[in-house]
């Protein structure tokens, strides 16, 4: 782990442990998306091993967010490996609104290409399949999406198959939403 992503990793554990600091961020949602937003964070949490951050297709947060953990287990199977990505934060709202967060310290850190070793040609065909929901072309997914931007790529498919399972599951979530957070928070922890 870099300096950089244990900093990232540090400030959500700063942001789920602190009131204040959630009071904060409730008000900024909520003057973003023009609804009032209380945040019931998910994952990071002291209690749950020190800190732990969540993959998304892991059985544990599958019965955390959805319930059903046979019909969104099998789901997950055919879109991404076992080693799925890993959430800086998890929320949901009052208004059960979804929130996946990612702390980044540099843009430079939106930069990494795959490291997947099992399961690469599942991880580009999920990639090539959102990407296209989005009209981007094949030439840009394998030079950007599974390419140079990997990380954010995945990321956004993620969201993406998040929003899928609210159709497929007994969870009942309006929205799925992306935020990333970046250091100038740090006047929050003063």
């Amino acid at each position: 782990m870099s300096k950089a992503e244990k900093g990232s990793k540090f400030r959500m554990q700063q942001i789920t442990s602190n009131p204040r600091i959630k009071s904060i961020i409730d008000d900024d949602l909520s003057k973003l998306l023009d609804k009032k937003e209380v945040l019931n964070w998910k994952s990071p949490l002291k209690k749950d091993n020190n800190y732990s951050e969540h993959r998304l297709n892991s059985k544990e947060s599958i019965k955390l967010l959805f319930g059903n953990v046979q019909e969104a287990s099998e789901s997950f199977k055919t879109f991404w490996p076992q080693q799925s990505p890993v959430w800086d934060g998890i929320a949901v709202s009052n208004e059960r609104d979804l929130f996946l967060f990612e702390g980044k310290s540099h843009k430079s850190e939106t930069r990494t290409s795959t490291k997947a070793h099992n399961g690469e040609h599942l991880i580009n065909q999920s990639l090539s399949m959102v990407a296209s929901k989005f009209g981007v072309t094949y030439p840009n997914v394998k030079k950007n999406w599974e390419g140079k931007y990997y990380q954010l790529a995945n990321r956004i498919a993620f969201a993406w198959k998040m929003k899928e399972m609210l159709s497929i599951t007994s969870a009942k979530y309006n929205n799925v939403y992306m935020i990333f957070l970046n250091p100038t928070l740090t006047s929050y922890f003063a």
